[in-house]
C-alpha cells in the first residue's frame, strides 16, 4: 500500500491490486500489469503519500482504462473529522467497490501489548561485592553484596538499550547480553529462562516490536 518502484512491475505478471498515487505508477501498471485492479490513494490532509485533492480529477483521467477497485486515504488520528469529511466528499466523485479510510482499526499492536513476553536464558550467575563494577564504562557500581545473572539477550535482539541501569538491569545492555539483578529471584540458576521487561511504557509499542530480532524463536501460546 506504500510506495513501490515502478520498475519492479516489469519482472512478471503479478496477482495483486495496487495502491496508486503517482503518474509513474499508473504508467507502469498500464504497460506491465494492465490486468491489475487499483486503489486510488488520496491525501485528505495528512500530507504524506496520496493524490492531492486538487489534482484528483486529472489523476482519475490518467487512470482511464484501469479497473478502479478501491478508494483509500490515511488518517492522522483515529477520529479526524476534517479528513473524514473530505474523504466523504471524494466519494461523491468516485465510489468503487472498496472504501477504506486507513488507521481507523489498527489492532495489530494491541494484540501484543498484554500478551507478549520476551524470554532469555541465564548463562552465568555471579556474586558481587560492594564496589564491584558491571558492564561497559563501569556505569554501575554495586552498593552492597549482590547476586546477578548474565542473560543471553541484548540490544541486537531487541532489548532496549535505554533500559540500561534501570531495574532489574545492572550496567549497560550489551549487543547480545545483559546483566540482571537477582534480588527478587533467589532460586534462579544457570539454564533458567528469565522474562525480560519490555519498554512499552516509554516507547511507541510498534517501535519495540519492530526491533525484536527476526531470528528470535517465536512460540504462540493459545
Amino acid at each position: 500500500m506504500g510506495a513501490t518502484a515502478p520498475e519492479n512491475l516489469k519482472v512478471k505478471k503479478l496477482p495483486f491490486s495496487f495502491a496508486v498515487f503517482t503518474n509513474d505508477m499508473v504508467d507502469a501498471i498500464k504497460i506491465f500489469q494492465p490486468h491489475a485492479p487499483i486503489h486510488i490513494f488520496v491525501d485528505t490532509g495528512m500530507h504524506r503519500e496520496g493524490v492531492p485533492l486538487e489534482e484528483l480529477p486529472k489523476f482519475l483521467a490518467k487512470c482511464q482504462g484501469l479497473k478502479i477497485e478501491g478508494l483509500m486515504t490515511h488518517l492522522a488520528t483515529i477520529k479526524n473529522k476534517v479528513q473524514l469529511k473530505k474523504f466523504t466528499e471524494v466519494q461523491k466523485v468516485i465510489s468503487p467497490k472498496f472504501i477504506h479510510p486507513g488507521n481507523v482499526w489498527r489492532l495489530g499492536r494491541e494484540l501484543y501489548k498484554d500478551v507478549l513476553t520476551f524470554k532469555a536464558t541465564v548463562t552465568q550467575i555471579k556474586e558481587l561485592k560492594k564496589g564491584d563494577k558491571v558492564g561497559y564504562d563501569f556505569t554501575f557500581s554495586a552498593n552492597k553484596k549482590m547476586r546477578v545473572a548474565v542473560v543471553s539477550a541484548g540490544y541486537n535482539d531487541g532489548v532496549d538499550r535505554r533500559l540500561s541501569n534501570n531495574p532489574p538491569f545492572v550496567g549497560r545492555i550489551s549487543m547480545n547480553m545483559c546483566v540482571v539483578d537477582l534480588a527478587k529471584f533467589p532460586r534462579a540458576k544457570v539454564g533458567d529462562k528469565i522474562v525480560l521487561p519490555i519498554n512499552f511504557q516509554k516507547l511507541f509499542p510498534l517501535e519495540v516490536l519492530v526491533h525484536l530480532n527476526p531470528t528470535i524463536k517465536r512460540v504462540v501460546v493459545e
